[in-house]
């Protein structure tokens, strides 16, 4: 028999009323007879019920706690009274009756008679399976409970915290590789000479006699570098039997910077005829890479003799 029946018995004859929590209402509504304790009761079952809170402070009065821990405490004792009641063992308020559960899952009082004494002798026996502490053990659960719930949010953290560190550090270590492969890139690429658009102005000034000097970014894409394994070439861009066709044309070159020149040769009817070309001296491989940067700079078909 655990602690509280005798205080829950006392009570309900003391005060003729009591309300267990979660259980329903106890109301002696008549005298006790002769040779029994207490009167008839009447039960009212309320699963939302309270417990009494005069029966609370009477208990933390004679105990000497607080009236929140003898709240939980009584509470913690009376949810195994429910689990019992629930699975089909009554709980016994001595001399008073017994409160079970119908087939509808209700809770019901039937009141102690001569021959229901047996019974309540049994049902004492069975109680005695209920922890004498059952404050103990429910905060003893609580603590466990919450101690897991801690440790389960400790883990969650320290997880967040190193994928955290790890994601920075991999960041940083990614970034510090794309710059170095970023530089030996640019170290290692030969320089490209910057696209040569065509010399339309060139070409307007074989018939205006008129041009502006060409970017020096454009001329100078047309000079290879020279290794050693190297000639000079002359790159023919223009044919004409006109001494001063060839002489404007080369003298406009010449002022924007290009090495340009002209011969002449004397042909069988006694004209001369006049190459005008530019020359260069340049590694025997980048030849044709000079021709085709040369006809793109002059816009003109250009033939390449080796002196």
């Amino acid at each position: 028999m655990n602690k509280y029946d005798n205080i829950i018995h006392d009570f309900l004859l003391q005060h003729k009323q009591l309300t267990l929590g979660k259980m329903g209402t106890f109301t002696i509504i008549t005298e006790p007879k002769e040779g029994e304790t207490s009167g008839d009761v009447k039960f009212v079952a309320d699963k939302k019920a309270e417990t009494s809170g005069v029966l609370l402070d009477l208990i933390a009065e004679k105990s000497g706690k607080g009236r929140v821990l003898v709240a939980s405490d009584l509470e913690s004792y009376l949810e195994q009274v429910r689990q019992f009641v629930n699975i089909g063992k009554p709980y016994i308020i001595n001399d008073v009756g017994v409160v079970s559960l119908n087939k509808y899952g209700d809770y019901v009082f039937t009141r102690n008679t001569g021959g229901a004494e047996l019974a309540n002798n049994n049902v004492q026996v069975e109680q005695h399976f209920l922890p004498e502490n059952t404050s103990l053990v429910a905060r003893m659960g609580k603590r466990n409970g919450i101690m897991g719930i801690g440790l389960i949010i400790f883990l969650l953290v320290i997880a967040g915290v190193g994928y955290g560190v790890y994601t920075m550090f991999n960041h940083k270590s990614n970034t510090d590789t794309g710059v170095t492969t970023a530089a030996d890139t640019q170290t290692a690429a030969p320089v490209t000479p910057p696209p040569v658009m065509p010399d339309t102005t060139a070409v307007a000034k074989d018939s205006t006699g008129t041009a502006n000097k060409p970017d020096s970014v454009a001329v100078a894409a047309i000079v290879p570098i020279v290794s050693k394994d190297s000639s000079r070439y002359k790159f023919i861009f223009e044919t004409t039997t006109s001494g001063d066709r060839a002489r404007t044309r080369i003298a406009q070159l010449r002022s924007f910077g290009d090495p340009a020149s002209f011969d002449s040769s004397k042909q069988a009817d006694g004209s001369f005829s006049y190459r005008l070309f530019l020359r260069k001296k340049i590694a025997i491989a980048d030849s044709a890479k000079a021709k085709d940067s040369i006809q793109l700079y002059l816009s003109k078909s250009v033939t390449v003799v080796r002196e």
